[in-house]
């Protein structure tokens, strides 16, 4: 009826049993030792496991490492991803790059290309920007908006305060 009346009222013509979402947020440390392959694995056996039943949609912020690795796996399965960033995007890339070389890692033209890539497949880049600690809020947002979790732990303790011993 709302289609033939018109008016100017959009339709959206869903198929019929289309899966509802499942937003599934990817985090962890941006270095890790673990064998890099095994890992992908590992990740793909969860987010196929959920694609059985679900739309998946795969958030991360995007950052080296895990949040890579996760939207890597994602973009293979030819899953929706979507992006949570701190800084506008050229800003954010060269953070990236700065926070490698401060960790002794080098970032070559390549990670930025791999980077650069994996951000061009997102259907959404969101800038959340927080003037505290630059990847509080995006995470927040992220943790927020999921509802599951995959999170990538290299296995070390974790200090409970900042630099300046702040909780």
């Amino acid at each position: 009826l709302l289609d033939r009346v018109g008016n100017g009222i959009k339709i959206y013509r869903y198929r019929s049993g289309r899966k509802p979402d499942l937003v599934i947020a990817g985090t962890g440390h941006r270095y890790f030792n673990d064998d890099r392959e095994t890992l992908k694995q590992q990740i793909k056996n969860v987010l196929k496991k959920y694609s059985d039943d679900y739309n998946v949609i795969v958030m991360t912020c995007y950052a080296m490492g895990s949040d890579w690795l996760i939207a890597e796996c994602a973009c293979e399965l030819g899953l929706t991803t979507k992006a949570v960033i701190p800084l506008p995007y050229e800003e954010y890339i060269a953070d990236v790059k700065n926070d490698a070389e401060e960790n002794g890692i080098v970032f070559t033209a390549d990670d930025e290309m791999k980077m650069r890539t994996l951000l061009a497949q997102t259907v959404v880049c969101k800038v959340i920007p927080d003037e505290r600690y630059k990847y509080f809020e995006a995470s927040k947002y992220l943790v927020d908006k999921c509802d599951k979790l995959i999170a990538l732990w290299d296995g070390r303790a974790l200090p409970l305060a900042d630099k300046d011993d702040n909780p």
